[in-house]
């Protein structure tokens, strides 16, 4: 269960913040979350559209993770060193016990870093189609 203010990723891709839980006036068993994106800082800002915050009801089954670690899952800090230099965003593994490129079925490159003793084992990254160049 999630709670106010917690940052979920959607299965749309969106990043949201919750604002309101299940059980509220008119939520039909669904989260009241607004858009978000994050900010170089870390912080959330709300998406505007029409100078209006983008608000979505979103259902549990719809919720592929979350960002904060109130549902007491693991953030990415757990796993990866982040730092930003100016230019560039640098994602560093820790701990881990494992790195291999792989093709998946679609011909797409995927960056695989296996883990021991956390919650998540593995960690992908999409790197592109098997004929692209990567360098």
């Amino acid at each position: 269960m999630y709670k106010k203010n917690d940052i979920i990723r959607i299965k749309t891709g969106e990043t949201c913040m919750v604002t309101n839980t299940p059980g509220t006036f008119l939520s039909n068993g669904a989260y009241e979350a607004v858009v978000v994106q994050i900010r170089i800082d870390g912080k959330y800002l709300p998406l505007l559209k029409d100078g209006k915050k983008i608000i979505k009801w979103v259902k549990p089954e719809d919720i592929a993770y979350s960002l904060t670690q109130s549902d007491k899952t693991e953030s990415l800090d757990h796993y990866m060193e982040i730092i930003y230099d100016g230019q560039e965003i640098n994602l560093i593994p820790k701990n881990f016990t494992e790195i291999k490129i792989e093709t998946n079925e679609d011909g797409f490159r995927i960056l695989k870093i296996n883990y021991e003793n956390h919650l998540h084992s593995t960690i992908n990254l999409l790197i592109g189609k098997e004929n692209e160049n990567i360098d």
